[in-house]
C-alpha cells in the first residue's frame, strides 16, 4: 500500500498536492462537523451522548439545580456546539489559504494540527461512527485513508 500511496504522489506537482491537499482536509473538517453536529447532537441521540457521558443521575442533578428542562440544556448545547464548529471553519479555511501561500504557520498547520490530528481522531471516531449509522462509519475510514495519503505527501513535498 505504501508503494501504490508513494508512487501515486510522485506523480504529482507540488502544487497540485496542495489543491489535493487542501480539498480533503476542509472535506474532512466539514464532514466531522455536519457528523457531530447532525448526528451526534441531534434531538434523537443528545439524550444517550449524555447518559453515556455522564449517568442519568448527574444529569437530572443539574436540571434540578438550574431549573431548566433537558431540551433546553439540549439546545443551549447545540448552539454552543454550532458556533464552536462555525469558528473552527473559519479558522482553517484562512490556515488553508496560508498554506496555500506556502506560508509557514498554514503549512505547520496542516501537517501537525489537520492532518495528524485527523488521524488520530478518525481512529477514535470509528467505533463511535459505526453506533450512529455504518455509512458514517465508512466514510470515517475513507476519511482515514485521505489523512495517511496527505501523511505521505506531506513527508515529500515539506520535508522540513
Amino acid at each position: 500500500m505504501k508503494n501504490y500511496l508513494t508512487s501515486s504522489i510522485d506523480k504529482l506537482t507540488r502544487n497540485k498536492f496542495k489543491k489535493i491537499c487542501i480539498t480533503i482536509c476542509f472535506l474532512g473538517d466539514l464532514l466531522f462537523a455536519i457528523f457531530f453536529r447532525f448526528t451526534v447532537l441531534s434531538k434523537k441521540n443528545i439524550r444517550s451522548v449524555f447518559v453515556d457521558q455522564l449517568g442519568e443521575d448527574k444529569i437530572e442533578a443539574v436540571l434540578l439545580q438550574k431549573d431548566i428542562t433537558f431540551f433546553q440544556l439540549a439546545d443551549m448545547l447545540r448552539t454552543q456546539a454550532t458556533n464552536l464548529i462555525i469558528g473552527y471553519l473559519l479558522i482553517t479555511i484562512i490556515a488553508y489559504y496560508l498554506f496555500y501561500k506556502d506560508n509557514k504557520f498554514g503549512i505547520g498547520f496542516i501537517k501537525s494540527g489537520t492532518v495528524i490530528l485527523g488521524i488520530i481522531f478518525g481512529l477514535l471516531s470509528l467505533s463511535f461512527a459505526f453506533k450512529y449509522s455504518v455509512i458514517w462509519g465508512i466514510v470515517f475510514i475513507l476519511l482515514l485513508f485521505g489523512y495517511i495519503y496527505l501523511f505521505f505527501g506531506l513527508r515529500k513535498f515539506y520535508k522540513n
